[in-house]
């Protein structure tokens, strides 16, 4: 194929992936910017497993619970990850007044903002690199 038209699918992704991103993380803003932030506790890790180039590892997925007018709600971590994984301890969360069994834990949120830009910026700075390379 030629590398031109490698070059623009790439930066065309690229694209699609930042402005994916951006909106995400705009109306995530929007949809949550009425949530209450209060301390959830972890009280059980769910396993799960992480495959990348080095094979397979166990790792596992925070289920918080938090309390709000005396009532207990639970909520688990989207990612699964090898980090920080202790019965106990506390995170933030943030939870609908109006509905507060739906929750959300801000660091999930924030850490797919991430990879996505990350992703966004990577495919565009290798659409750059072809578009540009002398053979």
């Amino acid at each position: 194929m030629n590398n031109k038209i490698v070059a623009i699918i790439a930066l065309a992704i690229g694209l699609g992936i930042l402005i994916f991103a951006n909106k995400t993380t705009y109306f995530g803003k929007e949809k949550y910017k009425d949530f209450v932030e209060t301390t959830a506790t972890v009280v059980e890790i769910k396993e799960c497993e992480i495959t990348d180039e080095d094979g397979t590892t166990s790792g596992g997925r925070n289920v918080l619970e938090y309390e709000v007018n005396d009532r207990k709600y639970q909520v688990t971590e989207m990612s699964c990850s090898t980090f920080d994984k202790s019965i106990g301890k506390t995170l933030k969360v943030k939870y609908n007044p109006r509905n507060p069994k739906d929750a959300i834990i801000p660091s999930d949120a924030k850490n797919t903002a991430i990879l996505l830009y990350i992703l966004g910026g990577s495919f565009i700075i290798a659409g750059i690199v072809k578009l540009f390379k002398r053979y």
